[in-house]
Order: C-alpha cells, then sequence, then structure tokens
C-alpha cells in the first residue's frame, strides 16, 4: 500500500475515532433497532448505549454483514425472535430481540478479542481498553489497516536532524529577514511568550 493511501486511511481512522465520543459505549446491555431495506439488500443498524454517556451509532450493512440475521424472518408479519452477530477482529457485538415487518428492537452485548489485543501489543501500540476495542469493532479496524500504518508510518527524527532543528530562527524579526516577509505580518507573534 503506497503511503498516501494509508496516510488517508489514518485520517479517515481519526475522523472516526474523534466521532466515536457519541457511539454507543460497549455497556451490557445495549438497545438496537433495525430496519430492513429490501430495494438495497442493506439492513440499518442503530446502537444505544445504556451508559452514562447514552451514545449511539447508526449504520448501513449488508445483509450478509450481519451474522446469523434471517431477513426473510425479519419480513414476516408479527413479531419473532431475532438474532444475529456484527463479527469484526477486535471484537463481537451480539444482538437478540423480536422483529417482524421490516423492524426489529433488542438488546445487544460486545465481547472483545483477546487476540486481536495480543497483535496490537506485538506492534508496540499496547492492549485496547475494553471501550477501545469496542471502538475498533464498529470502526471497523483490522490487522492489514494497522500493518499498513505501520508500514506508511514517518521514521523518528533522528538526533542530528533534532540539532538542526534548534539553529531554526524562531524571532519573527529574523524570519522576516531570511525569507523576504513584509513587515507587520505576525507582529503580534512569538515562540518566545
Amino acid at each position: 500500500m503506497n503511503r498516501p493511501l494509508a496516510f488517508a486511511a489514518a485520517l479517515v481512522l481519526t475522523a472516526i475515532s474523534v466521532s466515536s465520543a457519541c457511539m454507543a459505549g460497549p455497556e451490557s446491555p445495549m438497545a438496537f433497532t433495525l430496519q430492513d431495506k429490501p430495494a438495497q439488500e442493506r439492513v440499518q443498524l442503530t446502537l444505544m448505549g445504556n451508559g452514562e454517556d447514552g451514545g449511539m451509532m447508526s449504520n448501513s450493512f449488508a445483509e450478509s454483514e450481519l451474522t446469523g440475521l434471517d431477513v426473510a424472518l425479519l419480513r414476516q408479519a408479527g413479531q419473532q425472535p431475532v438474532r444475529f452477530a456484527y463479527i469484526r477482529e477486535p471484537g463481537r457485538i451480539d444482538c437478540s430481540g423480536f422483529g417482524g415487518n421490516s423492524v426489529a428492537s433488542g438488546h445487544c452485548s460486545f465481547s472483545q478479542n483477546a487476540a486481536f489485543g495480543d497483535f496490537l501489543a506485538s506492534r508496540g501500540i499496547g492492549r485496547p481498553t475494553f471501550k477501545q476495542a469496542y471502538e475498533l469493532t464498529v470502526t471497523g479496524a483490522n490487522r492489514d489497516l494497522v500493518e499498513a500504518l505501520a508500514v506508511a508510518r514517518t521514521p523518528a527524527c533522528a538526533a542530528h536532524r533534532a540539532r538542526r532543528l534548534k539553529q531554526l530562527p524562531w524571532d519573527w524579526d529574523d524570519q522576516r529577514r531570511r525569507f523576504g516577509l513584509a513587515a507587520g505580518i505576525n507582529d503580534n507573534l512569538s515562540m518566545h511568550d
């Protein structure tokens, strides 16, 4: 994978992790709703946390992405038991409830995958907390992504480069003189304040 693509993936994960503050937390049990979208062969899964933050996560999935979901049963009239799991490398979310007429609701629980935590630790990242494992699960993180980010990682700054950084002008007058900037630019900024 080339560096720009890996960098883009890192940016996407960062954006997702920032938005995870609004996600349903992994508290057990979480509530879920499921809405069938037969024309698109997709279902809309919404998870609602029961914890202090009461977060929510909602996403559209291909019917096949929810292991064990019987879509034909979901589409029948009346209420039938519904069970499915959202399984990814960092963990799994198991859900059960009742559904019919293309809508279901119930409760889910999360369990993290210790082997994925071991993998992250072996890469020098550290084992995720329960909540971090949940966030990695719902954002779709996997081993390939971790490897791609590791390959694309910018090398650490060498000591000789760090010494050269100390020689850079941090005074704005010096910078204006060296770079030919007009007077008045950044006059109110200083690294020494």
